[in-house]
């Protein structure tokens, strides 16, 4: 609101950047590619750093900002079941998401899985203000948390309904709608075995 101005909203699951002001750039209704609110604010910082190296052609940023894809950040793989992946593994991060999935999507299930040393089980305990079930996997990574530990920590945490997935050769198979998230490992591993499963 300073050096520039702008404003975005979120209509069912599309973001729009409604306006932006910046110097002599003035744009107005530019759809984003990329999903979650925060997008909004990274686009109009993309845009005005842009703006201060170089000369933009207006007619091309509409186009360059619907078709922005960053892989494994809310990635939609797939429409029907709605799959979303998310490499998120921090607390902070994973929270951010919930968050955007519970606005935008409602109560879409969870895929997640942990990492040996990483604060997964403080992960879990936000996962856990959000939803009563939890479907939890182990990545084939050497640092992947045995699923066993994720198990426990997920009942003692009080989850209704703890699904065990034994591999992420599975999830394309999983008929619910869903957001795995947890690791960028999951991400690759899921990609992996979307490539193998005829669907």
């Amino acid at each position: 609101g300073y050096d520039y101005t702008y404003h975005g909203s979120v209509r069912d699951s599309r973001y729009l950047l409604e306006s932006y002001d910046y110097k002599d750039l003035h744009l107005e209704n530019l759809p984003l590619g990329l999903l979650g609110k925060w997008q909004i604010d990274n686009s109009a910082m993309a845009l005005t750093l842009a703006r201060e190296f170089m000369d933009l052609k207006v007619d091309r940023l509409k186009d360059s900002l619907q078709q922005a894809r960053w892989e494994g950040r809310m990635e939609i793989v797939r429409e029907d079941p709605l799959l979303i992946l998310d490499g998120s593994h921090n607390p902070d991060a994973i929270g951010r998401v919930i968050s955007e999935l519970d606005r935008v999507f409602g109560d879409i299930n969870v895929l997640f899985t942990g990492l040996l040393e990483k604060e997964w089980h403080i992960s879990l305990e936000l996962i856990r203000k959000h939803r009563d079930s939890v479907y939890l996997v182990q990545v084939e990574h050497y640092r992947g948390e045995p699923v066993n530990n994720l198990y426990r920590k997920a009942k003692e945490l009080g989850f209704k309904r703890v699904h065990v997935i034994s591999s992420t050769e599975e999830v394309p198979l999983i008929d619910v709608p869903m957001c795995a998230l947890g690791s960028l490992y999951l991400v690759g591993e899921i990609k992996k075995a979307m490539q193998r499963v005829v669907l």
